[in-house]
């Protein structure tokens, strides 16, 4: 297995603060997605940054292959007077790459502003410059593509292009996606790394990581409103039924006390919009994995 990067005992700290502690990891060149996830303040852009450089080593050390890297920032910017095909010659400037007409038109293709190569980089809505920060890491012909947080500023729609964009690269090169949004990873991601407080707790396969919570099969309820989601956990709680909040509001219940849970719907129905029944998800196992299985 070819590793693009190495990673040993990596510590980097800022002042007295540990960004990243005794962090050991690699990276293979597997075309494929690797999802970089964690809470905020975890350490995921740290690391990014320095695999690229940009953050110096405290302790430990990162072993990167000959071959090239590339890089988005979560919100590309680029000279709004350019054009898409102006910024693509200048990358090309500015790496001392041989300018190819032919291959800036297919990279513009690639990533869907085929139709726009000649409007200035003003006019572009926040999904156009996100793929065209793509295409600008994609003409330096990168075996490793980082993206940070890509689809955090997207509307659902723009998200949807963007993930779709990020499968298709996927196919020929690995690329490594930072983000919060833990839906999104596990629509695209089939390997993980996963930082918590600077440290690394996991890293493998998306299926391995949501295997390894452990977790039960679970009802999932969606509450109306803040107002009566008290109203419904005192009612849970008085019937002795076990419920986890989860992060996003909801509150999940094990299977188990499904029976008691139908049996005190009548109380609680007109409070709930959404009931249904749901197994293992990236989200639930992340939550027990960062809370050490305490709800």
């Amino acid at each position: 297995m070819n590793k693009i990067i190495e990673i040993e005992d990596l510590t980097v700290s800022f002042g007295n603060f540990d960004a990243l502690k005794n962090v050991t990891c690699s990276i293979s060149a597997d075309p494929g997605i690797i999802g970089l996830i964690g809470p905020n303040g975890a350490g995921k852009t740290t690391l990014i940054h320095a695999i690229l450089g940009q953050h110096k080593a405290s302790q430990g050390e990162i072993k990167l292959a000959n071959q090239a890297l590339a890089y988005c920032p979560d919100t590309p910017e680029f000279p709004a007077y350019l054009t898409a095909t102006e910024v693509l010659q200048q990358s090309c400037a500015l790496n001392e790459k041989a300018e190819d007409p032919q291959q800036i038109e297919a990279t513009l293709e690639k990533v869907g502003l085929s139709e726009y190569p000649n409007k200035k980089v003003g006019g572009y809505s926040r999904g156009m410059k996100q793929r065209l920060g793509i295409a600008v890491a994609l003409l330096l012909d990168p075996v490793l593509i980082f993206l940070d947080e890509p689809t955090s500023a997207l509307d659902p729609i723009g998200r949807i292009e963007i993930l779709q964009l990020i499968t298709k690269v996927s196919q020929e090169k690995t690329v490594v996606v930072s983000s919060h949004l833990l839906a999104d990873i596990e629509n695209i991601a089939d390997r993980l790394l996963v930082l918590n407080h600077g440290e690394l707790i996991f890293q493998g396969t998306l299926y391995q990581f949501i295997e390894s919570s452990q977790m039960d099969e679970f009802a999932e309820l969606e509450i109306k409103s803040e107002q009566v989601k008290q109203e419904v956990m005192d009612i849970l709680q008085v019937n002795d039924i076990e419920f986890y909040p989860e992060i996003t509001g909801k509150l999940m219940i094990k299977s188990e006390y499904t029976e008691k849970l139908l049996q005190i719907f009548p109380d609680i129905g007109q409070k709930i919009s959404t009931y249904r029944a749901t197994s293992n998800s990236l989200e639930m196992a992340f939550e027990r994995a960062i809370t050490g299985g305490e709800q």
